[in-house]
Order: structure tokens, then C-alpha cells, then sequence
């Protein structure tokens, strides 16, 4: 039944207009652009919350679209540390290429994490669906070898 479900919901949902669906998803979207996650991510620190931000999106077609969300989280990670946001990101690795290759994958994670190092930050990694699943705890894996955070 939430197979079927979730099936649905995915054909339906491009033809629903945005309003609504901003009418459901509104108060789990931060913003469209890095500058309204980090105006909204500051209002929930100052109610005492922390944040964790995510751009949205999974299985992307292209090489050069990994490569180009690798590095919008990168600049992501730079945007919390400018503004002071106490906050952290988390990746899907399908977003960053694993349906590609775990190699092209691999490498965009790491490039994001250096990033987020050099910003005395750390990454969450999202578990997805279980035929990613070896490859995402091998991943994380690899990757805590290096970023212990």
C-alpha cells in the first residue's frame, strides 16, 4: 500500500500547483535560496534550536550535476559559517552522484567534507533506499576514516 502510495504521489505531485504544495511542505522547507534557509535557520537558533540543512533533491543524471551540488553544499557550509547559524548539513549520496558511481560519489562527499572541516563542522549522511544501502555504509565508512566528524 505505501509503495503504491508513494508511486502516486511522485507522478502527481509536478502537476499540483506550487501554492499548494508550499501550503504542506512550507514548515519543513527553510527556503528556496541559501540566503532564506539561513534568515529562517537563525530564527530557530534564536528559539534554542539547532539546524540541519539539506538541499533539496536525489538521482541526479549527470556527472557535472554532482559535481555542481557538491559544491553548492560546500558554499552551503561557507553560509553557516559566515552567519553565525549553528547548524550542520546532510547529503543524500544518490544527490551526489551514487547512481553514477560510488567513485564520482565518493569524491564529492569527500570535497564537501574537507569543506566542512575547515569549518569545524560535520555532514550526515542519509540513508536512502535499500538498494544503496552497502554502498552508503561503505561510504561512511571510508569517509570517517578521514572526517572523523
Amino acid at each position: 500500500m505505501l509503495s503504491w502510495l508513494n508511486k502516486l504521489i511522485v507522478f502527481v505531485l509536478p502537476v499540483i500547483p506550487k501554492f499548494i504544495v508550499q501550503l504542506f511542505a512550507g514548515r519543513y522547507v527553510a527556503g528556496v535560496t541559501a540566503d532564506e534557509a539561513i534568515a529562517v535557520s537563525r530564527a530557530l537558533n534564536n528559539q534554542g534550536f539547532e539546524v540541519t540543512l539539506d538541499i533539496l533533491g536525489e538521482h541526479v543524471a549527470t556527472g557535472d550535476e554532482a559535481r555542481r551540488v557538491a559544491a553548492a553544499y560546500s558554499h552551503l557550509y561557507e553560509r553557516i559559517a559566515t552567519s553565525g547559524v549553528t547548524g550542520n548539513i546532510s547529503v543524500k549520496p544518490t544527490h551526489l552522484g551514487l547512481d553514477l558511481g560510488i567513485e564520482l560519489c565518493r569524491e564529492n562527499i569527500l570535497r564537501i567534507l574537507q569543506t566542512a572541516e575547515e569549518h569545524n563542522n560535520f555532514m550526515r549522511i542519509d540513508m536512502e533506499d535499500s538498494p544503496h544501502t552497502d554502498a552508503t555504509l561503505e561510504l561512511y565508512r571510508n569517509c570517517l576514516d578521514r572526517y572523523p566528524r
